[in-house]
């Protein structure tokens, strides 16, 4: 059994969030909601930031638990 630390679960509820709104904005897309490419453009952005924040989420973690970004101590 593991015991969770406050940032642990911070971690997983910030990467929750934001796959959930990554869904939103996919099905957003899929479903057709949008009025113009520009809408498009801009939710399509916003996923690839989204994607983005997840990356340094990662990098992040890393940091903290003492390695460099290339994995290195």
């Amino acid at each position: 059994m593991s015991i969770l630390t406050t940032a642990d679960k911070f971690r997983y509820e910030l990467e929750q969030s934001i796959l959930e709104e990554i869904e939103r904005l996919k099905e957003t897309i899929a479903l057709g909601f949008l009025e113009d490419y520009a809408q498009y453009k801009t939710n399509a952005g916003h996923i690839a930031g989204l994607r983005s924040a997840l990356a340094l989420l990662d990098v992040a973690e890393r940091k903290c638990n003492g390695y460099s970004e290339e994995g290195k101590y």
